[in-house]
């Protein structure tokens, strides 16, 4: 007779829990490593999609979650690895079979890091491939604001008598030189008003054009009077900001286009080296 009851007592104790929706397991260890559940796939070759744990929830509507994991405290809610170094070994990896929809969606910071990812401060995620795997590289850079601590000098450019100076930058790669874009700007100090390089004027009483060459790891400036006297000076106290743009993409050797289709990003009929 007690056995008997204490049969029934079971199963009322097992009815009860699964009529309230839940099936918990707690673990109190304050251990490293431990856990409250643990489901393992022994075999060392198993098969496509086999899962240690797996959740599924058979609602067709807009709630319910197949797999929940939080923290109460400032932990990972849900945490996966791969011991894996190919391209196929991915810690954690998100799908969407409909047609809509989204396969992940933060709410909340964002952080891509490690690996060979080459996060850095200003820099922005772009694809390295047709895949879409993707790295942090430079955005657009920018200099301070800067006067030139060597005084200008005279030279020939290309027949062109000038006057020439340099700024040294350690942002500026030879790959920028090759594939980028950069803007100049100079400025008297105390004036809002910004000029664009290059600049031509009259000061000095005579028309001349401040320019300048872009080379690896420097910028070198030109001051050149139209009657090729070189003549017209530049003052010490002026100010110089650099604006440096690499390229990120290439059109290859379609940079003319018989006919153009409207989505291409080298839609143009001049040469396209950077659609950033």
């Amino acid at each position: 007779m007690k056995k008997v009851f204490l049969f029934f007592l079971l199963l009322v104790c097992y009815q009860f829990a699964f009529s309230q929706g839940t099936n918990e397991t707690v673990n109190p260890s304050i251990g490293a490593n431990a856990f409250a559940v643990k489901g393992t796939m022994s075999s060392t070759s198993p098969g496509s999609l086999s899962a240690g744990v797996r959740g599924h929830n058979n609602g067709t509507g807009t709630y319910g979650i197949g797999v929940y994991g939080s923290h109460a405290g400032q932990g990972w809610g849900v945490y996966g690895t791969t011991a894996g170094t190919g391209s196929a070994a991915i810690a954690g990896y998100f799908y969407n079979s409909g047609s809509s929809g989204l396969a992940l969606r933060a709410n909340g910071n964002v952080r891509f890091s490690g690996g060979t990812m080459n996060a850095g401060t200003g820099r922005v995620l772009v694809s390295t491939d047709a895949d879409g795997n993707a790295t942090w590289e430079d955005g657009v850079i920018y200099t301070a604001w800067t006067t030139l601590s060597s005084a200008w000098r005279d030279t020939t450019v290309d027949g062109s008598v000038c006057k020439t100076n340099h700024l040294f930058l350690s942002c500026l790669n030879s790959t920028i030189v090759d594939q980028g874009s950069v803007q100049g700007f100079f400025k008297i100090p105390g004036d809002v008003i910004n000029f664009p390089l290059p600049y031509t004027s009259f000061a000095g009483g005579k028309a001349n054009t401040i320019w300048f060459q872009v080379h690896a790891n420097k910028i070198q400036l030109y001051r050149f009077t139209h009657d090729n006297s070189g003549s017209v000076g530049t003052s010490s106290i002026l100010q110089y900001r650099f604006v440096i743009i690499p390229g990120k993409s290439s059109c290859g050797s379609n940079i003319f286009m018989a006919n153009p289709a409207p989505n291409n990003p080298c839609y143009s009929t001049v040469p396209c080296e950077n659609k950033n």
